[in-house]
């Protein structure tokens, strides 16, 4: 595992759950990092997320997607 620098500019941000969100694609990832930098570009601001967990299937096969941690944020990348 890696890290990764990631502008906000490529999440989806959702205020309820308070987490960001993206496709594994989209991010053209050729592994899964271990933490995730996101930089707003705007504000210059960032934030480390860190990895957690990730979601599977029943048999374990298949993994649906990583969950990243920072304070009170989430980070969810969509495995397609």
């Amino acid at each position: 595992m890696s890290k990764r620098l990631v502008s906000i500019d490529k999440l989806t941000w959702n205020k309820e759950t308070q987490t960001f969100s993206t496709e594994a694609s989209d991010l053209r990832l050729l592994e899964i990092p271990n933490t995730v930098k996101v930089f707003n570009p705007k504000t210059q601001g960032s934030r480390v997320f860190t990895f957690w967990k990730k979601d599977m299937d029943k048999t374990n096969e298949d993994t649906y997607g990583f969950w990243y941690k920072s304070k009170n944020l989430k980070l969810l990348i969509i495995n397609d």
